[in-house]
């Protein structure tokens, strides 16, 4: 039973990134993060606007997250497959413990996304069942407002 839920986990995480992503990232660490800081006060933003919208992952108010989904990215998913996705990925999880920054990287280019302000952000994050790495791309939409362009999360 418990290789069926791990696998249910890894077919969620496919598939949350083939509808979600709004670039694709063959490796989850290592070099495929932008090597360009970013502007710090741009980053304080984008990190401050990433650990709000896990926060409202993490207390299951997943429904309540689409309208911080990038424009562009709501086009690809639709809002059933986002919520669908979410869900069945944080199933099993139990309670968020603690989460941590563990690398960051800015781009004003992702490949199949429109051009702008991106900030791709890796974090390590503990629930009571399992420690995830998770990844959510940022997107500056029309210079004023912060969205998710992409999320992935892979069990470590």
């Amino acid at each position: 039973m418990r290789a069926l839920r791990s696998g249910a986990r890894v077919a969620g995480a496919l598939l949350l990134a083939t509808l979600l992503s709004a670039c694709e990232w063959p490796r989850f660490g290592g070099d495929d993060i932008p090597p360009d800081p970013g502007p710090p006060a741009l980053r304080e933003q984008a990190v401050a606007f990433a650990e709000g919208f896990l926060a409202q992952v993490d207390a299951g108010a997943i429904d309540e997250t689409w309208a911080s989904v990038a424009r562009h990215l709501q086009e690809r998913a639709g809002r059933p497959a986002w919520n669908e996705t979410l869900r069945s990925m944080r199933r099993d999880l139990g309670p968020f413990e603690v989460r941590e920054l563990r690398r960051y990287g800015y781009a004003e280019a992702l490949e199949d996304a429109p051009p702008g302000v991106y900030f791709v952000l890796d974090f390590d994050s503990r629930f009571a069942r399992r420690v995830l790495a998770e990844r959510v791309v940022c997107s500056l939409e029309n210079a004023e407002a912060w969205r998710v362009a992409g999320y992935f999360a892979v069990e470590r």
